[in-house]
């Protein structure tokens, strides 16, 4: 199991840690809503892991594609008391990620100032150099 967590401050930060990242980035931007330029951090991991959001951020899945980047309809993921509702959240780990894909986790919040993002991928394709 490897963890690995960057800062970004800059689009070309996105770039040097995923190829072509910063157009995902203006997709994730655009469907969420935020108003952040860059995203704050990004986690890299390829263990499964839920969402445990604040009780004041925002939530959202992607879909990836690593081969052709393309990136699926973001899914809506409740925080606070609405996750502890009867209804299904979608917040849970998520196991068997396959290989030239990745489960995209995001969590912000504009008036804090955050928007972090978890990659996850399949077990052992996180290069060694990563870690």
């Amino acid at each position: 199991m490897t963890t690995q967590s960057f800062s970004t401050k800059k689009l070309a930060d996105l770039d040097a840690l995923v190829p072509g990242f910063s157009k995902v980035w203006k997709q994730i931007k655009a469907e969420t809503g935020t108003k952040k330029r860059c995203p704050s951090s990004i986690t890299f991991t390829d263990q499964a892991r839920p969402m445990c959001l604040d009780d004041s951020s925002l939530g959202r899945r992607f879909a990836l594609d690593l081969v052709s980047m393309k990136l699926s309809a973001g899914q809506h993921v409740s925080a606070g008391e609405w996750a502890v509702s009867a209804s299904k959240n979608p917040d849970g780990a998520l196991q068997g990620v396959p290989n030239g894909a990745a489960l995209i986790s995001c969590e912000w919040n504009d008036f804090y100032g955050f928007f972090s993002i978890d990659i996850q991928v399949s077990e052992g394709s996180i290069p060694k150099a990563m870690a």
